[in-house]
């Protein structure tokens, strides 16, 4: 993982960066969703619910929760996001990391996202981090775009 050369803190996201968030410029393949979700997200999943602050700013995110399936906890991840100037220097993977310790403090035993089939650098990033293809859900996106599900094993 590369080393920042900026300073950074990792920390919940609170509804004060719900705010910041609206002033991100997201890619084709990033969802911004209504200021309801993440607040609902930093309420009940405060543990899923981060931000890298680049410098005093908010750079990027991960959100995400919990849930058990046939008497599984798992965790998952809504969307993780970090601003173009600062992708490819390993914010994501630290969020990433974050995240995946805090999922396993709540006895998750994997975690799960989906990404579009068409996000190829999303997809090589996930595999690099020992994520793999579970299942492909078509017509997932809004845009009838089919999906990825993509797990890790946190045990």
């Amino acid at each position: 993982m590369e080393r920042p050369d900026v300073s950074y803190v990792i920390r919940s996201m609170t509804d004060n960066d719900v705010k910041s968030l609206e002033n991100l410029d997201p890619d084709e393949f990033t969802i911004i969703y209504p200021r309801a979700i993440y607040l609902r997200h930093v309420k009940y999943f405060p543990k899923l619910s981060l931000v890298v602050e680049i410098n005093d700013n908010v750079e990027g995110f991960i959100i995400g929760s919990f849930a058990i399936h046939q008497g599984v906890i798992y965790g998952h991840i809504t969307s993780l996001f970090i601003t173009e100037a600062y992708r490819r220097r390993g914010f994501g993977s630290r969020l990433m990391n974050r995240f995946e310790e805090n999922s396993k403090m709540l006895k998750c035993k994997y975690v799960n996202l989906f990404v579009n089939y068409r996000n190829t650098s999303a997809i090589q990033f996930y595999k690099g981090r020992n994520y793999y293809i579970f299942n492909k859900i078509p017509r997932y996106y809004s845009d009838n775009e089919d999906a990825l599900e993509m797990r890790k094993n946190l045990e």
